[in-house]
C-alpha cells in the first residue's frame, strides 16, 4: 500500500518537487532521505502514469540538478543539516499555528 523511493545518486526531494508539478503528492522522509506514496483508491489504474511521470521527473533532475531552486527540496535539505532537531519542532509549530489560525 505504500511505495517508498530513495536515491544515493541525486537529490530525491527535487524529484518530489518535479512530481508535484505533474500533480502527484509524495511525502518526504529523512534518515535516509526518501519519498513515499500511500496508494489509495484514487491511484487505482494509474501505475503506468505514475511511473512515466517518475521517469520524467528523475530525468529532469539528472539533466539539471540545480534547475529546481524552489520547493521542498531546499527546506528538507536545510532541516537535515541543522544540529539541534528541537528548533525544527519550534519552527514547524509556529508555521502550523499561523496556517491553521481561524
Amino acid at each position: 500500500m505504500i511505495v517508498s523511493i530513495m536515491s544515493t545518486e541525486f537529490n530525491i526531494f527535487m524529484v518530489s518537487d518535479a512530481m508535484s508539478k505533474r500533480g502527484w503528492n509524495l511525502n518526504a522522509l529523512q534518515n535516509p532521505n526518501s519519498l513515499h506514496l500511500c496508494c489509495t483508491f484514487k491511484h487505482v489504474g494509474k501505475a503506468e502514469e505514475f511511473l512515466a511521470n517518475l521517469r520524467d521527473s528523475v530525468a529532469e533532475v539528472r539533466q539539471d540538478p540545480e534547475a529546481l531552486k524552489e520547493g521542498a527540496a531546499r527546506i528538507y535539505g536545510l532541516a537535515y543539516g541543522l544540529p539541534d532537531r528541537g528548533i525544527i519542532q519550534e519552527i514547524a509549530t509556529g508555521y502550523l499555528d499561523v496556517c491553521l489560525r481561524p
